[in-house]
């Protein structure tokens, strides 16, 4: 199964770490074809080192900075054009300062979630 996570950071790389780190300390995500897409929505020099710096050699993260802040569903779009969206199963977007829960992916019903999403 293949999955990308993608969120927007403006000003705040200390929760979006967070974001994602708890993506990678989910139970069972290395059984998973992931990628997570980080925006930066022109943070300041600063925050964006600290970003950079932060997600740098992490698994399957990546981080495209925005020359200008495109807004928050802007800089998802963006997101969503770095992948090839068709290519995967699942493509959860959302806020920066989410926190998964460890064992989300073991609770989830694909089977039923693909039947309700189609």
């Amino acid at each position: 199964m293949k999955i990308a996570f993608i969120a927007v950071n403006y000003n705040n790389s200390y929760i979006t770490i967070n974001y994602v780190n708890s993506i990678l300390q989910m139970k069972n995500i290395d059984s998973y074809d992931f990628s997570i897409v980080i925006i930066d929505n022109n943070s300041n020099l600063d925050d964006y080192k600290y970003l950079k710096s932060g997600l740098e050699g992490l698994k399957n993260v990546k981080l495209i900075k925005s020359d200008k802040n495109l807004g928050y569903f802007g800089g998802l779009n963006l997101g969503i054009k770095q992948i090839e969206y068709d290519k995967y199963d699942y493509v959860l977007v959302g806020n920066n300062d989410i926190i998964f829960e460890p064992n989300l992916l073991m609770n989830v019903d694909w089977n039923s979630l693909s039947s309700f999403l189609r």
